[in-house]
């Protein structure tokens, strides 16, 4: 009878001991803890900072200005493109139909007075500005660019522009006779991203001098 008590009370002990190690075993220690948490601090740390590095990108292949599509004579409007910043407000528009003996391709040549202002911090190609814009009556097409370089007796935009600095000049295009045409940032720069924004002036026929 002794003898099964102390056999009894043997593997008493022994079974607290082991459960004892078993717990021991399973509980990380505070070190194997702490660099666990520290780990994941890290891993959210990193995210967050992942997360704002690809909103400010967002914000800046964005731009920092919103389409403006309802323009007309006399108003202005501003384009965010890779090369800069400027405004552009077109002063005024005429038909010209023969220009130092030469004819339109199409139906008439359409003559832009304009004002190119950089609102950047860098200098600006006043020409390279203004060949970013297209004349067309069609929304749907691609439209004409501006030449009036060719002719010597015509004043284009032209010049480097300090920032802050501003020109004027004309714009010469071929057009379609219609009873609304439109002067608009050109399509595939848009698409492309090269221009961050569209502007877009619209002319009636009768609004053209």
């Amino acid at each position: 009878m002794k003898k099964l008590v102390n056999v009894a009370a043997l593997f008493a002990a022994t079974s607290v001991i082991l459960i004892a190690c078993s717990d021991e075993e399973s509980q990380p220690s505070n070190e194997e803890t702490g660099t666990e948490q520290a780990s994941t601090d890290d891993s959210n740390l990193d995210e967050e900072t992942e997360s704002e590095t690809e909103s400010e990108e967002s914000a800046l292949a964005e731009g920092r200005y919103e389409d403006q599509l309802d323009l007309r004579i006399g108003e202005t409007g501003t384009v965010e493109t890779t090369i800069g910043v400027y405004s552009v407000t077109v002063n005024k528009v005429e038909i010209v139909q023969e220009l130092e003996g030469e004819m339109s391709e199409l139906d008439y040549f359409v003559l832009v007075d304009y004002t190119l202002k950089n609102e950047g911090d860098e200098e600006l190609d006043a020409a390279h500005s203004i060949s970013n814009l297209e004349f067309t009556d069609d929304l749907e097409v691609s439209g004409f660019t501006d030449y009036a370089e060719y002719y010597e007796t015509l004043s284009p935009v032209e010049g480097m522009l300090a920032p802050g600095e501003e020109t004027t000049g004309q714009g010469l295009y071929d057009a379609y006779e219609n009873e609304e045409n439109y002067l608009r940032v050109t399509g595939g720069l848009v698409a492309s991203g090269a221009a961050k924004n569209d502007i877009r002036f619209t002319f009636e026929k009768s609004e053209m001098e």
